[in-house]
């Protein structure tokens, strides 16, 4: 499509209909869309690498919504430098049974500290020119240690091509507010 520049696609199918990735397709397509500057996706079903290849297009903005157990593959894409997007938003959220696992053994607790532990190592290297924004937002409330809060903070410190950074729903123990003070100071 030559003109399309924004698409949002909220994948709230009926339960029993489609096979588990069949958005997967639909998000090979939109790379093709020459014109196209935002993305907004909202799935449970199509695949985390569909999503993830989604960051290797020149769009201005990319929002995905994943649930907990799909954000690997997007933090592993950062990593290796293959983010050519300039603004991204990573919405985390799960569905009730997985929140339910997790609260059951704390797991919710550890997958938000793996998650901002593996960002955090992502964006330290520096290797995305065009990713200048991310954004993060946790569909609950997620609390973040003293090992990923110094993670993040020193990733920050370390990034010189982000210039706009912000957790939405995130709880940072008092001890990381010294780590932060301590960023916030050599970026001067």
């Amino acid at each position: 499509h030559q003109a399309l520049r924004a698409f949002t696609w909220p994948d709230r199918r009926i339960r029993g209909h489609g096979n588990g990735n069949s958005l997967d397709p639909v998000l090979s397509a939109l790379r093709t869309c020459p014109q196209l500057q935002e993305v907004d996706i909202i799935s449970k079903y199509a695949s985390a690498a569909a999503m993830a290849d989604l960051q290797h297009s020149a769009l201005q903005s990319l929002r995905l919504v994943l649930n907990m157990d799909r954000w690997l593959p997007v933090t592993n894409g950062i990593r290796q430098g293959l983010c050519r997007v300039g603004k991204l938003t990573l919405c985390i959220e799960d569905d009730e049974t997985t929140i339910f696992l997790y609260e059951l053994d704390g797991f919710w607790l550890r997958a938000v500290g793996d998650f901002v532990e593996a960002l955090s190592a992502a964006i330290q290297l520096d290797n995305n020119s065009h990713l200048t924004t991310i954004e993060i937002q946790f569909q609950r409330e997620g609390s973040i240690g003293i090992t990923a809060a110094a993670s993040l903070a020193s990733a920050l410190t370390d990034n010189r091509t982000l210039c706009e950074f912000s957790m939405t729903n995130a709880k940072f123990v008092a001890e990381s507010y010294d780590a932060f003070s301590a960023m916030l100071s050599a970026n001067r």
